[in-house]
């Protein structure tokens, strides 16, 4: 399947790019997952890389993702969702893990391909990151199982002056999500938890669709 670029602009962002890819195929402005540590072998996102083009065959889809972070620095990340004002933010949101996802047209994406990457100028980036620090954790443990909740994950990435990018990993999955920067989880986003912050996210780059049962 080749892969296919368009650039969007969100309705309510500044956008610097946006790039989808369909099927296994990698676009040209991605990279593949760097694995960083033994196990279970964290993904190192950055805006000067790009979204990886898969998290297909990672070990670890069954908890809140925070274990797949690899944050350099971790300096204020347990205080903070995101430590101070970004300049950017990188998005890539990615089909579900267990399954083939429809994409429309008759394509399909394999598990755990990449769906979209999005990048965005400070003022969406700024206004992402508030909603995100707004998030006050819980400690609400997920029941979730991945194979009846449409493993979803979305990877978050701010470009920050004065210290490498801060990711954050989104467990994208219907009914239970749960965000994390790997030194500050949020506990289920449920009951109005963290509604403003999935809003933003869903409007500046829209989720993958569901999987094929």
């Amino acid at each position: 399947m080749t892969a296919v670029a368009s650039t969007t602009t969100p309705s309510s962002s500044t956008a610097l790019a946006d790039t989808v890819a369909i099927g296994g195929d990698q676009v040209a402005t991605t990279t593949a997952p760097t694995s960083t540590g033994p196990d279970p072998n964290p993904i190192r996102v950055t805006l000067a890389d790009g979204c990886p083009s898969t998290v297909g065959g990672h070990p670890d889809f069954s908890s809140t993702a925070a274990s797949w972070i690899a944050n350099p620095d971790a300096a204020g990340l347990a205080d903070s969702f995101v430590p101070s004002d970004p300049s950017a933010v990188l998005i890539c949101r990615y089909a579900a893990l267990d399954a083939v996802t429809p994409h429309g047209f008759g394509v399909t994406l394999n598990a755990g391909d990449l769906y979209s990457s999005t990048q965005l100028e400070a003022p969406v980036a700024k206004a992402l990151a508030d909603s995100l620090d707004k998030i006050v954790p819980w400690d609400i443990a997920s029941g979730c199982l991945p194979t009846e909740n449409k493993a979803r994950y979305t990877a978050i990435t701010f470009a920050i002056a004065g210290r490498t990018d801060v990711d954050l990993w989104l467990k994208d999955w219907y009914g239970c999500p749960e965000v994390s920067n790997g030194s500050r989880d949020s506990g289920l986003l449920i009951n109005g938890q963290g509604d403003d912050f999935l809003a933003r996210l869903d409007n500046a780059a829209p989720r993958a669709p569901q999987r094929d049962h």
